[in-house]
């Protein structure tokens, strides 16, 4: 783990019931048209909610009878999980170890905000390798140009990387088609939403 991750890492670990809090208070499912879409579109039960946090979303998809496994590499982050009877695992998005086909959706929102952009091309090819043939991906991404390692609002310090929706949809188009795409402003951050579907050509890596 490079200088960066830990930092990113201790700093979740730290303020990772802080965080939790205020990301509960987004959890108004009225304003989420995500969550019933993503439901609507996966094509069985088993989900991974990659970089889970403290796992609101994934309980939300527990309640709607789906299998769902919590993976997010702050430690913290997984207690949280686990205290709500999640299934829950300490792993790095950048390490995942699953079989080929494990899952039918995978749920990535600000998953990609710690990990260099140089990095992401080798998560993306794991993602196409564990979904299954038609397999739904959501991901989540904050809008931007930068990447390099911030002070956090609570004086921690975090690497973040911020994408345009052209590098995201680079990156994604020989393993997964888009299906949909949306931009919400939240205060004086916008977000970057998209739907894909995986390939059924999609070359992928086992490493």
């Amino acid at each position: 783990m490079d200088d960066a991750k830990q930092l990113t890492q201790a700093a979740y670990d730290a303020h990772a019931t802080i965080l939790a809090e205020k990301y509960k208070e987004r959890m108004d499912l009225s304003r989420r048209p995500e969550f019933k879409r993503f439901l609507e579109l996966v094509p069985g039960n088993t989900i991974l909610d990659a970089g889970s946090g403290a796992g609101d979303h994934a309980r939300y998809f527990k309640e709607h009878d789906k299998d769902v496994l919590c993976i997010d590499f702050s430690p913290k982050m997984i207690s949280l999980c686990k205290e709500k009877g999640l299934e829950a695992r300490v792993m790095d998005i950048e390490a995942m170890s699953f079989r080929e086909h494990a899952f039918d959706g995978i749920w990535a929102v600000d998953s990609f905000q710690n990990i260099r952009k140089r990095n992401l091309p080798k998560v993306v090819a794991r993602m196409a390798y564990i979904i299954k043939p038609d397999g739904i991906l959501y991901v989540v991404v904050r809008e931007g140009d930068s990447e390099g390692v911030t002070t956090t609002e609570y004086g921690s310090k975090k690497f973040l990387a911020l994408w345009q929706k052209e590098d995201i949809l680079l990156l994604f188009e020989k393993q997964f088609t888009l299906l949909d795409f949306s931009r919400e402003t939240v205060g004086d951050k916008t977000y970057l939403q998209f739907f894909f579907k995986k390939r059924p050509d999609a070359p992928t890596a086992s490493h």
